[in-house]
């Protein structure tokens, strides 16, 4: 609704359309997600207007987000059936969606470095006084890990959700309400992954315990 309310934008400000009608296509998904029945519409408006944004943007471009668009459509239509097999791993896409999107833009710091010279040169505040050759490629490791990190044990992922929610709503302050807009819906996913009680994360495969020969075969050779 708030995308509704800025009006002439795809899914985020960054993807501003003289269409209005979008508006209000952004407006009825919006009201579609409070019921299950017409939560996969809603799924599939988002996809739908990510697709008719492919009209005014180019392609990677808008790969910024796929992901995010994907996961929150994907959480939707597996949260309309809660007797579905896949209803509890509902969590886990949106999940899944939010730190892809997260990675995906932080690559974009270290190959089109140029592209956020202009903000740096703007508000040059934002460095702390770092050189932006220095300071971008570090700005990308701290959004690549901090995605990654939505993806590893429920400890890990809680911190890394709870690090972002402290950057994203700073970041509203230099940048204005339309920022808090954009980022809105990556906020409120970030406070559902700090809350999600699910065991679900990437698991670490166990690796065998040598056997008693070949720690002997170890220690034989060590001592050679």
């Amino acid at each position: 609704m708030a995308i509704f309310a800025v009006g002439g934008v795809y899914l985020t400000p960054d993807l501003q359309t003289p269409n209005k009608w979008v508006s209000w296509l952004q407006l009825l998904i919006a009201l579609l997600v409070f019921s299950r029945r017409t939560m996969p519409l809603a799924a599939a408006g988002i996809i739908g207007l990510w697709v008719i944004a492919l009209r005014d943007y180019d392609f990677f471009h808008l790969l910024d987000y796929l992901a995010l668009g994907a996961g929150i459509a994907g959480y939707l239509a597996q949260a309309a059936d809660p007797e579905s097999k896949w209803y509890q791993h509902r969590f886990t896409v949106l999940r899944w969606g939010v730190a892809i999107a997260l990675m995906w833009s932080s690559l974009e710091k270290f190959a089109y470095a140029e592209w956020f010279y202009p903000l740096v040169e703007e508000r040059p505040f934002l460095t702390f006084g770092m050189p932006r050759n220095m300071f971008i490629p570090m700005a990308g490791v701290a959004e690549l890990t901090m995605g990654f990190g939505l993806l590893w044990t429920p400890l890990i992922r809680r911190l890394s959700a709870v690090a972002l929610i402290v950057i994203f709503p700073a970041a509203v302050y230099p940048f204005g309400r339309i920022d808090l807009v954009g980022h809105a819906l990556i906020m409120g996913t970030l406070f559902m992954i700090a809350a999600d009680p699910t065991p679900s994360g990437l698991k670490l495969p166990r690796l065998a315990r040598p056997s008693a020969a070949f720690r002997k075969r170890v220690a034989e050779a060590v001592m050679a």
